[in-house]
C-alpha cells in the first residue's frame, strides 16, 4: 500500500537494463511510466556510425526531447507515483563525453537554463555492470542502431557514469550492482530490489512472502489401498513442514547474500572512486609517499571487492539448479586446456588427457570444477620451464576416482585440510594470484554430485587432486 507519491528515476550505462527494471517495478508500486523516447532521435544511427560528425546534432535533439518529456512530470505526479528510466542529468554526462570546444559551450549554456526548470527525482537508482556484461546485454537485445557500437565507447560511458555518481549528492541514491541481479527471471531478486527501493523511499519495508505449498485434501485417500494411518499422516505433515521451513531459510539466505553484497560494495565504491579522484586531481600535490599510500588504499578496496565477488560466485553455484546428463569430462578438459594454452602461448606445457572419460552430472557445474582444477595446475606450474599436467581416471584407496596431476610447486601435506577452506591459501599472494575460492568451489560442486574430493602433494614435487562422481566411467 502506497503512503505517498514519489518520483523515481533509474540510471546507468547503455545496456544495463534501466527500462526493463522500470517496467518491472511499475505494477509493484502502481506507478506511471516515463520512458525515454530514444528511438525518435533521427541522428542516433548516424552518431553510432560517426560519433565525431553527428555528436552535436544528436545531443541537442536529446536535450530538447528529454526536456519536453520532463515537463510532463508534475502533471503525472498529480495522478500518483512515477518511475522514469532516465534522469535529465544524463544529458550533460553524454555531452561532456561527446562534445568539445564551442559545441560544448553552446550546449552548456542551454542546458543550464533548462535544468533549472526540471523536476528533481525523490530517488535515483544507479544500475552498475561490468563491461563484459553490458556488451552481452547489448548484443542480446540486438537493436539495429546499436550494432555499430564499439567496446571502447561503451567502456567510456561506463566510466563516465562511475565518475558522475562517485560524488553524486543532488538526490538520495540507491546503487545496485546488476552483474549478479537477474530481476527478469528471478522473482526473489525482483522482490529484493523492490525492498531496497521501498526502504530508500521510506514507504515501508517489503517482506517476500514465504513459499506456499498446496494443501492436502484429506477427503481423498493418499494410497489406492486405503486411508493413510495416523502415524504416517503425522510423519508426512512433519516432512512438509520441514520442507517449507527449509525453503524459507534458503530464500532468506539468498536475500541475505544480495543484501550483504550490495551493503559491502557501497562503501568500497566510494573508497575506490574518491581515491581515484585524489590521484587524478591532486597528484601534483602529493609526494611519492602520499601517492604510495593512496595506491595501497585502492589495492585494498579492489582486493575486498574481489573477495565479495568470489563469495557471490560461490553462492550462485550452490543455488544452481542441477540438470543431470552424461557429460564427457575428457572433452571438457581438452577445451579448458586449449583455452589456457591460447591465453599464454609462450608457455611450454604438456597436457595428457585420458580420452573417453564420462560422468553423469550437471555439465555447467562439472565444467566449473574442472576449470578450477586445471587452472590451479596451470598456475602452480608457472615457474617450470617445461610443465606437465594430466587428467585421468585411476584406482585409488580401494575405489576409483578422476584426478588432475601436475609437476608444479606442490604443497605441504600437513596443511592439506586447509586447501578447501574458503579464502585459505598455502602460498603468498605475491607468489601466485588468487583469493583462495577455487578449491572450495570444486569441493561444493563435487559434494552436490554426491562425491568427494581430496589432494596429495609434496613441496616442489607437484600435486594431485582426486574427485569422485556418481556413475562415473
Amino acid at each position: 500500500m502506497m503512503t505517498r507519491t514519489f518520483f523515481l528515476a533509474i540510471e546507468g550505462p547503455i545496456g544495463v537494463g534501466k527500462t526493463t527494471l522500470a517496467r518491472l517495478l511499475q505494477p509493484r508500486f502502481q506507478a506511471g511510466l516515463l520512458l525515454e523516447a530514444f528511438d525518435e532521435n533521427p541522428f542516433l544511427a548516424d552518431f553510432y556510425a560517426d560519433r565525431t560528425r553527428y555528436a552535436f546534432q544528436t545531443q541537442m535533439f536529446f536535450l530538447l526531447s528529454r526536456y519536453r518529456q520532463q515537463q510532463t512530470v508534475p502533471e503525472s505526479l498529480a495522478r500518483g507515483p512515477l518511475i522514469a528510466d532516465y534522469t535529465f542529468g544524463k544529458d550533460s554526462l553524454f555531452a561532456r563525453l561527446n562534445l568539445k570546444g564551442d559545441e560544448l559551450d553552446v550546449y552548456g549554456q542551454l542546458y543550464e537554463v533548462l535544468a533549472e526548470r526540471v523536476h528533481v527525482p525523490d530517488l535515483v537508482i544507479y544500475l552498475r555492470a561490468e563491461i563484459d556484461e553490458l556488451m552481452m546485454r547489448i548484443a542480446t537485445r540486438d537493436r539495429s542502431y546499436e550494432r555499430e557500437m564499439d567496446r571502447a565507447y561503451i567502456e567510456s560511458v561506463r566510466q563516465a557514469y562511475e565518475r558522475f555518481f562517485a560524488d553524486y549528492a543532488q538526490t538520495p541514491l540507491l546503487t545496485l550492482d546488476t552483474d549478479d541481479l537477474n530481476y527478469v527471471r528471478d522473482p526473489l531478486v525482483l522482490a529484493f530490489v523492490e525492498g531496497r527501493v521501498r526502504t530508500a523511499l521510506e514507504i515501508g519495508v517489503h517482506q517476500q512472502p514465504l513459499p506456499q505449498i498446496e494443501p492436502v485434501d484429506s477427503s481423498k485417500p493418499a494410497m489406492p489401498n486405503g486411508p493413510v494411518p495416523p502415524e504416517s499422516e503425522a510423519r508426512e505433515g512433519g516432512v512438509r513442514t520441514m520442507a517449507v521451513e527449509l525453503d524459507a531459510v534458503n530464500q532468506e539466505l539468498k536475500a541475505l547474500a544480495y543484501a550483504v553484497s550490495h551493503d559491502l560494495r557501497a562503501p568500497l565504491r566510494r573508497i575506490e572512486g574518491f581515491s581515484r579522484l585524489l590521484l587524478e586531481d591532486y597528484e601534483a600535490r602529493l609526494d611519492e609517499r602520499g601517492r604510495d599510500y593512496v595506491q595501497h588504499v585502492r589495492a585494498g578496496s579492489q582486493r575486498m571487492k574481489q573477495l565479495i565477488d568470489d563469495l557471490l560466485r560461490l553462492s550462485r553455484l550452490m543455488r544452481h539448479e542441477m540438470r543431470r546428463e552424461r557429460v564427457s569430462l575428457s572433452v571438457l578438459a581438452q577445451e579448458i586446456a586449449a583455452s589456457l594454452q591460447a591465453a599464454q602461448p609462450e608457455r611450454r606445457v604438456e597436457f595428457i588427457i585420458e580420452p573417453g572419460l564420462v560422468a553423469e552430472g550437471d555439465a555447467y557445474l562439472l565444467r566449473v570444477a574442472l576449470e578450477h582444477l586445471l587452472d590451479n595446475a596451470w598456475k602452480f606450474t608457472g615457474e617450470r620451464a617445461c610443465a606437465r599436467i594430466e587428467f585421468g581416471y585411476t584406482r585409488v584407496g580401494g575405489g576409483a576416482a578422476y584426478f588432475v596431476r601436475d609437476d608444479g610447486v606442490g604443497f605441504d601435506m600437513a596443511y592439506a585440510d586447509k586447501l578447501f577452506d574458503v579464502f585459505q591459501r598455502l602460498h603468498a599472494a605475491d607468489e601466485f594470484e588468487g583469493t583462495g575460492i577455487g578449491l572450495p568451489i570444486v569441493q561444493r560442486v563435487v559434494r552436490r554430485h554426491g562425491g568427494r574430493v581430496w589432494a596429495e602433494g609434496a613441496m616442489e614435487q607437484g600435486a594431485t587432486f582426486y574427485f569422485t562422481c556418481p556413475k562415473d566411467r
